[in-house]
């Protein structure tokens, strides 16, 4: 079935679209299961990198300072993480995972792991070096177009700006 250019494209971004709903899906589904939130979830995803200051978890979360006091507090309740004060400056704390605990997150993203890595192994190479030039072309664009919307700011007040944000600081 031949299809035009345009509905090409547009397919792709509908299903893109899919995907990134889908994505927000699965890491509701996982921080659920965990007992945290999906902004924690995030949060041991970076950690899950290597250890980070809390000023470079508020640049990479895109949070507050206290947002960040937050959200470790709670990683470390929960067990999952816990903070380090730096010898030769007090003021510096670091934050890592606790690695057994942080076993539990990377076995609830095994399945889809594995799976992905199926998915691309079943492509050719130079498909696959499409696919990842692709998806890192569109990290940009998401990056630059959530700065976009940032830099808008926050909805003015109104019938739904007082009940997003009290529902955003309730889950968060």
């Amino acid at each position: 079935m031949f299809m035009s250019r345009q509905s090409e494209v547009t397919q792709l971004l509908l299903e893109q679209q899919r995907a990134g709903t889908n994505s927000l899906v699965f890491h509701e589904a996982v921080a659920n299961r965990l007992g945290i939130t999906p902004t924690d979830v995030r949060c041991l995803n970076i950690l899950g990198a290597g250890p980070r200051t809390a000023r470079e978890l508020a640049q990479e979360l895109n949070l507050t300072p206290s947002a960040v006091t937050t959200v470790v507090d709670r990683l470390e309740q929960a067990g999952y993480a816990h903070r380090e004060r730096s010898e030769t400056d007090r003021r510096q704390v670091t934050v890592r995972v606790d690695p057994d605990r942080f076993g539990e997150v990377v076995a609830l993203f095994g399945g889809i792991f594995r799976r992905m890595k199926a998915l691309m192994a079943s492509y050719a190479p130079a498909e696959r070096a499409l696919i990842v030039d692709y998806s890192a072309k569109v990290n940009e664009v998401l990056l630059a177009e959530t700065a976009a919307v940032r830099k808008l700011g926050e909805r003015r007040p109104g019938l739904y700006g007082p009940v997003a944000r009290s529902i955003r600081s309730a889950t968060d």
